[in-house]
């Protein structure tokens, strides 16, 4: 498809993202019906899609994927802190982000769970988390049970922009490598619940950054 309507202060705009890949030239008043035929598909799709302040959950079955991600950006994190005490590192949360700017102990991220196939699982989580900041405490809670989260070796790479067309858009896009600490291991039943992640001491300015949160199925 050559076209993408998007919608920026109330009116929407039209681009040729093959002969216009930058999206410099609106053509929305030259072709108002190619508008709205994607106005309509945006409309009924979001139409069918789950409310946002219900999050769909993370299905946990036994069907030979043996390793779930939760990533960062999926976290649903409390409003009353989110960005006084807790954010994702850039503020809409989009793909490829992760928490960050964690300073609050009060502030815990959680992602919805539905465990479908019990099961045992091994627990790990990428972070990063400058010298400075070394001796976070924290701990893993799913269904009643803790896992302890200490972290005792830093990591604090760069962050690579992503090239982007788009004029101030590169810095949504970026990434970066992440260290990875098991966290053991932990039997969940069958049932709905959430995986929380609860910060106990922040000796430096903030807690860890969080990318992932990873579930592995034991046999």
């Amino acid at each position: 498809n050559r076209w993408t309507a998007v919608m920026q202060k109330g009116k929407w705009e039209l681009y040729d993202i093959i002969a216009d890949v930058r999206q410099r030239n609106n053509l929305a008043n030259k072709h108002p019906q190619v508008v709205e035929e994607l106005r309509t598909h945006f409309e009924v799709t979001l139409a069918g899609m789950p409310p946002m302040d219900s999050p769909t959950p993370f299905p946990l079955r036994d069907n030979g994927i043996a390793k779930v991600v939760l990533e960062g950006q999926d976290a649903i994190l409390p409003e009353k802190y989110k960005g006084n005490g807790i954010d994702y590192n850039y503020p809409s949360g989009i793909s490829h982000q992760w928490i960050s700017h964690w300073t609050k102990t009060e502030a815990v991220p959680e992602w919805n769970i539905e465990v479908i196939d019990p099961g045992r699982f091994k627990m790990s989580l990428l972070y990063c988390l400058p010298e400075s900041g070394l001796g976070v405490k924290a701990y893993l809670e799913i269904q009643g049970k803790r896992l302890p989260i200490e972290i005792t070796e830093a990591f604090d790479p760069t962050a690579n922009p992503q090239p982007f067309l788009l004029d101030g858009e590169s810095v949504k896009y970026e990434n970066k490598d992440w260290k990875e600490i098991s966290l053991g291991e932990i039997s969940l039943e069958k049932g709905s619940t959430q995986a929380r992640i609860r910060v106990t001491d922040i000796p430096g300015k903030a807690a860890m950054e969080v990318k992932e949160l990873v579930l592995q199925r034991l046999k």
